[in-house]
């Protein structure tokens, strides 16, 4: 079957919340946006600022658990961390780090732990420019917010977004041990243990989805809605996690990375696990886009706010 004859048939299907828009040229709108828009020079950029970005915030966060004794935490944590990294760097990297920690469960909070956290905030600061750049350009309009405002609003959503992702770190790395204190406090005991087990897992979904949520809400310089968010955010959420698991099952049965890079390894795997993820990140926002540009009621490109018939009526 030719492309056109696969876009038509394909088209037959309509895309839900737009009134003419069918899955084949949805699929082609969305390459030609992804092309037009730049979105594989905005995944690098941003992974390029997470990257330094994540190295003292990580510094960070050792520093407070070490000044709180929970050096456990930490090397439960490295324990994931060593399912997508070749053994050599997990072990070089969770030596500094737990060494890091250790002292400062030895000392007081040190004033490097602070330097490290401006330095990881400001450079956050920057990512997120990165992403409302990129979504602006999706929408058709020039960010007119004042320059202090964006930075401000960088630094509290990267604080918003990183400690959702702690938080869902947190879960994977202690979700069973969280369950047993609180089935052990009210008593529950097995009965307890057995939903907990299940239920930890779509509330780190949850706390993911907010996330993304959080991004695509605040980013770009227009006004938005959560029916026209919600799509691109359930999408992303689906594709980063199907994408995770894919990247850690080659990388635990492929080893040619090691062979490439050497000991450059783990950064060459965190930069390309980064960049996908920004990817997916701006693709779905483009998602967001294209479903509320076919939408009855929402906005079109070039326009910040919604039609007057739109937000007369009901606001979602």
């Amino acid at each position: 079957m030719k492309l056109g004859g696969l876009v038509h048939s394909l088209n037959s299907a309509k895309v839900p919340m737009t009134t003419r828009l069918g899955w084949g040229d949805f699929a082609k709108e969305m390459v030609i946006d992804a092309m037009r828009d730049h979105l594989g020079a905005f995944a690098a950029a941003l992974a390029f600022r997470i990257l330094f970005a994540t190295l003292p915030f990580l510094i960070f966060v050792l520093s407070v658990l070490g000044t709180f004794h929970q050096e456990a935490l930490v090397s439960r944590l490295f324990d994931l961390v060593a399912l997508a990294m070749p053994q050599p760097v997990v072990a070089l990297v969770q030596g500094e780090f737990l060494y890091l920690t250790q002292n400062e469960a030895r000392g007081a909070f040190t004033v490097g732990a602070v330097v490290a956290i401006l330095v990881a905030l400001v450079v956050a600061s920057t990512a997120f420019r990165s992403i409302a750049e990129a979504m602006n350009m999706m929408y058709g309009v020039e960010d007119t917010r004042p320059m202090l405002r964006r930075y401000v609003l960088g630094v509290l959503l990267s604080l918003a977004v990183a400690g959702l992702l702690v938080v869902a770190s947190v879960l994977v790395a202690y979700g069973s041990d969280i369950g047993n204190a609180v089935a052990d406090a009210i008593g529950l005991g097995s009965y307890f243990r057995l939903v907990w087990e299940v239920a930890q897992w779509p509330v780190l979904i949850v706390f993911v989805l907010l996330a993304f949520g959080l991004v695509y809400y605040f980013a770009p310089d227009v006004e938005q809605k959560f029916r026209y968010i919600a799509p691109g955010a359930i999408l992303g959420v689906v594709l980063w996690l199907t994408f995770t698991i894919g990247f850690l099952l080659f990388l635990r049965h492929v080893h040619v990375y090691t062979s490439v890079y050497g000991a450059l390894a783990g950064i060459a795997i965190h930069m390309l696990y980064m960049y996908y993820t920004s990817y997916i990140l701006l693709l779905c926002a483009n998602v967001n886009h294209i479903i509320e540009a076919h939408s009855p009621g929402g906005k079109r490109p070039g326009e910040r706010t919604f039609p007057v018939e739109a937000r007369s009526g009901p606001q979602v």
